[in-house]
């Protein structure tokens, strides 16, 4: 298992779905199976479920990268060469930058040796086939806000958001003697501020809450 800090982590990638391909090589059945998953029980799990659904199977290898700031990365052969199963895997995994993952490849022997470079890309075309049948979507980290404008200037700003769909979005709209919103942005805040208040003529409030990933 490899453990480590992530200081600067602006973006990375999400499957949109599970996932489950089959490809046959030299008489062996290579099952590729990918699944969500943000913490390591719920990748063990995951695991656990695949060796009951295939009992039977002569490897379940597999590698999986959970987490953000600390980030859980761990690969295993389950029997196969040292290096041509697990690791393949992962490397497919880090190269594509996605994160809160598992892909596990399920072999049926076929009776015919595939040697250590055919069993590299075996594994790692399983793997990259079933991570494209997935899909994936990025998360972005982005600044949470709230802005506090006369209802004059409301329709304004949600005409604003639209125009900027890709990069803005509103999350709430609370409706008092002003209107308050919580919005979030992938802008830098600072820009996206001197925007809202040349928009609104200097007539809104915006406070920045924090910063969070959100998927656009």
């Amino acid at each position: 298992m490899i453990k480590y800090f992530r200081v600067m982590l602006k973006h990375y990638y999400c499957i949109k779905n599970d996932s489950r391909i089959e490809i046959n090589i030299e008489k062996s059945r290579f099952i590729g199976e990918c699944f969500a998953a943000r913490s390591e029980t719920e990748t063990i799990s995951r695991l656990d479920e695949t060796r009951k659904r295939y009992p039977d199977a002569t490897h379940h290898c597999y590698a999986y990268c959970v987490g953000l700031d600390t980030v859980y990365k761990r690969h295993n052969d389950d029997g196969e060469p040292s290096g041509t199963a697990g690791m393949p895997i992962l490397q497919v995994i880090s190269q594509q930058e996605i994160s809160n993952v598992i892909v596990i490849v399920t072999r049926y022997f076929g009776g015919i040796k595939l040697g250590a470079g055919g069993l590299v890309r075996a594994y790692s075309k399983s793997c990259a086939e079933a991570l494209n049948a997935a899909g994936k979507f990025e998360m972005v980290l982005s600044a949470v806000g709230k802005i506090t404008v006369d209802y004059g200037y409301f329709s304004a700003i949600e005409r604003f958001a639209r125009q900027n769909a890709g990069e803005v979005a509103i999350r709430s709209i609370d409706y008092k003697q002003d209107v308050s919103l919580e919005v979030i942005t992938s802008k830098n805040w600072k820009e996206f501020e001197y925007s809202i208040i040349d928009l609104c003529h200097g007539n809104v409030l915006c406070e920045k809450i924090g910063d969070e990933f959100y998927g656009w």
